[in-house]
């Protein structure tokens, strides 16, 4: 018998989906008509987890409606499972260095340097990014950071197989912040996300392949909103 292949599809922006067999991982749902270049709307996903890194509007835009709809639970910290919870959400907490076990795999959660805000305008503190295992994959979606050193860290305990990193700049890592994350991180593969969906944050993801082939040999798939790849 085969083992099953992890899927990975971009959503637009910083919206992705996993999926092996019969679990299907939603991270930071942010789609039409919210996200202004997704090709997909909340309607359109099914996932039995969703993942939220922290709680800015372009993460969890659509995650109250997905969860309602799908009936999937929703993994975040801990402040932001207690504000699903009031929401009518089924939440499961993790804390930063937490993880917990799911079908398939581990969700967990590592420090990311962002600010943390909930919907209300709640400041709840610091933001997340994600490590996924599923089946022999790691995903490591680094959420809304700037470049820290501690990414190595995260790189060498994780052994990431792909990592997805912010390019956009202003509210995240730049390109060159992000190319020395991936060198920090050292994944197999990379993705850029965070970038193009609003004016404030251009930038051109050639530009990152080309630092990052610079400082590395890690392959660099460039997505676009709708895309899925075979891990």
């Amino acid at each position: 018998m085969t083992t099953p292949l992890v899927s990975l599809t971009f959503y637009g922006h910083a919206c992705f989906g996993l999926t092996r067999g019969g679990t299907s991982i939603l991270i930071d749902p942010f789609l039409a008509p919210n996200n202004p270049v997704a090709v997909h709307t909340a309607a359109d996903v099914s996932p039995t987890h969703v993942v939220l890194t922290h709680g800015h509007g372009d993460h969890v835009g659509d995650a109250i409606t997905v969860c309602r709809e799908s009936k999937a639970n929703a993994y975040a910290l801990v402040e932001i499972a207690e504000w699903l919870t009031k929401q009518g959400v089924p939440a499961v907490d993790i804390n930063l260095g937490g993880r917990v076990e799911i079908e398939n795999g581990t969700i967990g959660f590592v420090p990311a340097l962002h600010t943390n805000t909930l919907p209300d305008g709640t400041v709840v503190g610091q933001a997340a990014g994600a490590v996924i295992h599923l089946g022999s994959e790691c995903v490591y979606h680094a959420g809304d950071t700037a470049l820290f050193s501690d990414l190595k860290l995260i790189g060498e305990l994780e052994k990431v197989t792909t990592l997805i990193v912010p390019i956009g700049g202003r509210y995240t890592m730049d390109i060159r912040a992000a190319a020395m994350a991936t060198a920090f991180v050292k994944p197999q593969r990379v993705i850029p996300c965070h970038y193009n969906t609003f004016p404030a944050i251009q930038a051109d993801p050639q530009d990152f392949a080309k630092l990052v082939q610079e400082l590395s040999d890690i392959d660099v798939t460039v997505m676009e909103p709708g895309d899925t790849i075979e891990l």
